[in-house]
């Protein structure tokens, strides 16, 4: 899995500083992300985010619907969310429970495969 360095709702853990002392937190982490996902529960302190300013949808805003808010993660969260996704998208896929056209969210497909 590759982390992007982008912004993230606590500035303690962020992601260049997750990989830094990976080597020491990567173990617990794998404890606490398979604690997650065997228990169906995510601690509190990993579901916080922190919102942002909203930012404009059109170049000249009037109405509050032409906002987008920006919601910033935890990277602990990121990488749950991560790793629930890929658990999901094998599990639909391996039953082929997706309809065909779906590419949205899909690895290797391209838009190019809805319309064939």
């Amino acid at each position: 899995m590759e982390l992007k360095n982008k912004s993230t709702a606590d500035d303690i853990c962020n992601v260049k500083f997750l990989k830094t002392v990976f080597c020491v937190l990567g173990y617990p982490l794998l404890h606490l992300i398979n604690a997650s996902l065997t228990t169906g529960k995510v601690p509190k302190a990993i579901k916080t985010s922190v919102i942002q300013v909203p930012i404009p949808k059109v170049s000249t805003p009037n109405k509050p619907a032409q906002y987008r808010p920006i919601n910033l993660l935890s990277v602990i969260d990121k990488i749950l969310e991560t790793v629930v996704c890929a658990q999901l998208r094998e599990f639909l896929e391996a039953r082929k429970l997706l309809f065909k056209g779906q590419s949205g969210f899909r690895e290797k497909q391209q838009m190019a495969f809805i319309h064939s």
